[in-house]
C-alpha cells in the first residue's frame, strides 16, 4: 500500500490524496488501509518516508572521504521524479504543520543526524578546531546539495561536479590546525 501511496503522492500531491484512490491503487479495500494506518495523514507520511532522502553515516576514519559518501548519496537520492514529488509534496506540507513536522523529523533530521555523527566522529579523530557548530555545518552540507539540485538549468551532473569544490570549502573552514 505504501507504494500505492507513493504513486498517488506523485501524481496528485498532498492535496489531492485520497485513501479511496490509494486503495483502488492497491487493488484492496480502504479498511485494509485503516487497519494499519489510523488515517490520511499517517499514510501520507508513510509515502512521504518513502519518497525520503535518509542519509547513512559512513564510517571511513576520514572527513573527506565521509563527506564525498555522504554527498554521493544524498545526489543519488535526489533523481527524478523523486526530488519533484518531494519538492512538490514539502510545499504543500507548509500549510499542515503537523504533518511537515512529522514527515522533517522522519526524513530531514535522520539525515542531517548522519552529517552531525560524521563530523563528531572526525572532532574525535582531531580533524576538525574546536568550537566547530556541527549541527549548523550539517544543515549547510545538506543545504548547499539540495538548494545547488533545485537550479533549473542544472543538471544532476553538474550538481556532482561541485562535489570536490564543496568537501574542499568545507574542510578549509574546519580543519584543525596542526
Amino acid at each position: 500500500m505504501v507504494e500505492a501511496a507513493v504513486q498517488e503522492l506523485a501524481e496528485v500531491g498532498v492535496g489531492g490524496f485520497s485513501l479511496n484512490s490509494v486503495a483502488a491503487r492497491a487493488g484492496t479495500a480502504k479498511r485494509s488501509i485503516y487497519a494499519r494506518w489510523p488515517g490520511r495523514d499517517e499514510l501520507i507520511s508513510a509515502g512521504l518516508a518513502e519518497l525520503a532522502i535518509t542519509l547513512q553515516p559512513p564510517d571511513t576514519g576520514e572527513l573527506a572521504e565521509d563527506l564525498r559518501q555522504l554527498f554521493n548519496q544524498a545526489v543519488a537520492l535526489l533523481e527524478e521524479p523523486r526530488w519533484s514529488v518531494l519538492m512538490r509534496c514539502a510545499v504543500e506540507l507548509r500549510g499542515r504543520p503537523a504533518l511537515h513536522r512529522q514527515v522533517r523529523e522522519a526524513t530531514v533530521e535522520r539525515s542531517l543526524k548522519a552529517v552531525v555523527s560524521c563530523l563528531e566522529e572526525a572532532h574525535e579523530r582531531g580533524e576538525l578546531r574546536e568550537g566547530v557548530n556541527t549541527a549548523l555545518v550539517a544543515e549547510s552540507f545538506v543545504n548547499t546539495i539540495v538548494g545547488f539540485g533545485t537550479g533549473t538549468a542544472r543538471s544532476m551532473e553538474d550538481v556532482r561536479a561541485v562535489r570536490e569544490d564543496l568537501v574542499g570549502l568545507l574542510l578549509g573552514g574546519l580543519a584543525a590546525h596542526r
